[in-house]
């Protein structure tokens, strides 16, 4: 009798076992496909890299003015159009002091390289330096 008991226990464990490693491997076989789907997403989605480049200031007719003024770069592989950009002004310790954002452009800046300019009036106060970042709308 004892000899039976252990053969239906020992039987029991090998089917639990066995169901154990089906449902691990059905699980990770649905994770591969899922994955797999997800990186099928990420190569298709077209990219969008904007720089600004060629950050200077220029003088105005009026000496309480002055354009701070660059070139706006599409690098990304989609042309893009209704940039704006945003100039912040910042003092001696990095804080933002003043703000202006440019109407959006006109044009559309054509993929791979397209080039547009832009020029946001800025009060001449005294700040030590400025960042432009580009505003998709």
């Amino acid at each position: 009798m004892q000899n039976s008991l252990n053969s239906r226990t020992t039987r029991r464990a090998s089917r639990g076992a066995a169901v154990a490693v089906m449902l691990s491997l059905a699980l990770l076989i649905s994770c591969a496909a899922e994955r797999q789907e997800v990186e099928q997403l990420t190569t298709s989605t077209p990219m969008t890299d904007i720089a600004i480049t060629d950050l200077h200031e220029e003088p105005t007719d009026n000496a309480a003015f002055v354009n701070v003024v660059g070139t706006i770069v599409n690098r990304g592989d989609k042309p893009v159009s209704q940039l704006s950009v945003r100039v912040d002004v910042m003092d001696s310790v990095g804080q933002v002091i003043d703000s202006v954002v440019t109407p959006a452009l006109a044009q559309t800046i054509a993929a791979n390289g397209g080039q547009a300019q832009f020029s946001a009036r800025m009060s001449s106060m005294h700040f030590v330096t400025y960042k432009a970042i580009a505003i998709s709308r």
